[in-house]
This record gives C-alpha cells, sequence and structure tokens, in this order.
C-alpha cells in the first residue's frame, strides 16, 4: 500500500507503531521505493496524535493508534478481519472514517491469538485486496 500510494508525487509516507516494532517497520522501510520515514517508538502519545492530525491519511488495521487518527479528525482506512467494527468503531463522520471488512464467512470470530504456525489458514485480512484499499484511500486524500 505504501508503494502504490507514494506513486502520487504529493504523498509522503510514514509507518507508525511501537518501540518494540522499531525494527519490523525499519525493515518495510527499506524495501520500499520512495523513502519513508519510521516512526515508531519515536512518538509519545500525544505526540503521535499531532502526527496524524497533520496527515493527509491514517490507515490501517483495527488499533487503537487508528482510532487516535480518528480521534483528531484525519480521515481513516480502518481494515476489519477477526473482529466486528460495530463492536469497535470507528465512530464518526462514515465518510471521513472507512470501514472495509473481510469478505471471510467466518468473520468477525473475535480471535487474534492464532499462532504463527496456523495463520495461512487465518488470513481473513488478505482478503482485503490492496485495490479496494486504494480506491477508499484515493477518495478520501484531498
Amino acid at each position: 500500500m505504501a508503494d502504490r500510494l507514494a506513486e502520487r508525487p504529493d504523498i509522503r509516507i510514514v509507518l507508525t507503531g511501537g518501540p518494540g516494532e522499531r525494527k519490523l517497520v525499519g525493515s518495510v522501510t527499506t524495501r520500499l521505493a520512495r523513502p519513508a520515514l519510521n516512526a515508531a517508538g519515536a512518538t509519545t502519545l500525544g505526540q503521535l496524535a499531532a502526527l496524524y492530525a497533520r496527515c493527509a491519511l491514517v490507515l490501517g488495521s483495527d488499533s487503537g493508534p487508528l482510532h487516535l487518527a480518528a480521534a483528531v479528525d484525519t480521515p481513516t482506512v480502518h481494515l476489519y478481519g477477526p473482529v466486528s467494527p460495530v463492536k469497535f468503531g470507528p465512530w464518526g463522520d462514515p465518510t471521513r472514517h472507512v470501514v472495509l471488512r473481510t469478505t471471510w464467512p467466518c468473520a468477525p470470530c473475535d480471535r487474534l491469538d492464532w499462532p504463527a504456525a496456523v495463520l495461512p489458514q487465518h488470513a481473513c485480512m488478505t482478503a482485503i485486496t490492496p485495490d479496494a484499499v486504494l480506491r477508499v484511500a484515493d477518495s478520501l486524500i484531498r
């Protein structure tokens, strides 16, 4: 997604995450076609809110930081697989905070703890296509 969005000359990619994800996010940024900022573990909660407030769009799987982006009213794309957006939001203007859900019939199963060895059989998030995410992201970026 980052590479596809970065094809637009006006887009700069910033990847966020917790302190324990800095190395993982760093490995992702080195694989991108264009340079991206690795902000994983580099912000306080308030700084992350301020960063998101300056973004044109924040996208990702359902998470606390994604809800933080919605709270500062930055347009968001929320990807839902094993959990239900009915339970967990986002709340706010649905034209600014768009939900994309998996098409897997077993979702939402509310299970987030599948062992790594069986994740390929529970890949409901991969049913949300990059093209679908890009269409929504393009519609939200002004």
